[in-house]
């Protein structure tokens, strides 16, 4: 069996109140790094140099790297037939992530000729209305289907919400 997997990762997207916390800490941190350059602390600057870089990375970097691993596996050893199975997890929309990432995503996913399309959950974060921008994956056309899990940030905000609008985008519910 060969499969590739399209792997979405993506920080929790946080009220507003916690999205401005997060402001706030680089903020705080930044001064410390501006305190430990006026006095000469060296743990200082390492320190606020090694937390500035994790929140960046943390908020801006990651949230929009896409990973796709490809395996292989053969039932029997004699067997021609092969399958090309897609996992595609974690995409947390809600705001952070603009249409034309998913877009893109769509995009490779359909490059992979995929014939099974699996998703796995945590398809929004605080706002399940936001599902709708996944409407990029309709058009993937997938042989044996195409079949999405619920995730626990999706239990967390209006499931039936996120269920609809999967099965409008062709998926069908396995959960």
């Amino acid at each position: 069996m060969k499969y590739a997997s399209v792997d979405i990762h993506a920080p929790p997207l946080y009220p507003k109140f916690f999205e401005a916390a997060y402001w706030i800490g680089f903020l705080i941190v930044g001064i410390i790094f501006i305190f430990s350059v006026a006095y000469a602390l060296p743990w200082g600057i390492v320190f606020s140099v090694g937390v500035e870089g994790l929140i960046l990375y943390g908020g801006f970097l990651e949230p929009r790297r896409v990973s796709i691993s490809n395996y292989t596996h053969k039932f029997y050893a004699s067997s021609s037939i092969s399958m090309r199975v897609i996992f595609v997890s974690d995409l947390h929309e809600g705001g952070r992530k603009s249409a034309a990432f998913f877009h893109r995503v769509a995009r490779r996913i359909a490059s992979l000729e995929p014939d099974l399309l699996l998703f796995g959950g945590d398809y929004a974060d605080a706002q399940a209305e936001a599902v709708k921008d996944l409407s990029c994956f309709s058009s993937l056309v997938c042989p044996q289907g195409k079949y999405f899990i619920l995730g626990n940030h999706d239990f967390d905000d209006h499931p039936t919400v996120i269920r609809q609008a999967l099965s409008a985008f062709g998926f069908t519910d396995l959960t």
